[in-house]
């Protein structure tokens, strides 16, 4: 205790290099490849959630026994991006075409390629509000109305 160099202050010097070295030693093992495992496991968890719910919402289109009949369709609407290659997986394409006067359908959602509910103008084929044309992605052809 005889000055600022004393015993005294060399210990609390010391406990104070300690603590932060512990503070240190802390801080570097919260960035260690263990922790990152797991932010890398949490990570790929979510990402797991997050495609199946969208696959969920993709694969949860009402029946199409819920179609009720659309009016004055086309026997098939055309699309206005060019066809698929011989051999490529079942799309719905987007936009469609009425062949008979160009309306021009829009894709609001879609099931393995193979249906597609797709919005027109107000009153077009019977569709009302909050209702959707569903059409065989296929074939083009019309299977009926749908609700949003």
């Amino acid at each position: 205790m005889s000055g600022p160099r004393g015993s005294r202050d060399s210990s609390a010097r010391g406990a104070r290099a300690d603590t932060t070295g512990g503070v240190l030693s802390w801080w570097a093992c919260s960035r260690s490849p263990l922790r990152s495992a797991k932010a890398r496991t949490a990570l790929a968890l979510a990402a797991g959630l997050a495609i199946v719910a969208c696959a969920h919402g993709i694969a949860s289109l009402p029946a199409d026994a819920t179609a009720r009949p659309a009016s004055d369709v086309p026997e098939r609407f055309v699309s206005a991006a060019a066809a698929p290659a011989n051999g490529a997986p079942p799309v719905c394409r987007n936009p469609l075409l009425d062949p008979r006067d160009g309306t021009r359908l829009e894709l609001v959602r879609s099931t393995a390629g193979t249906r597609g509910d797709y919005e027109v103008a107000a009153g077009r084929y019977g569709v009302g509000p909050r209702e959707l044309l569903r059409v065989d992605c296929t074939t083009g052809a019309a299977i009926g109305v749908v609700r949003r």
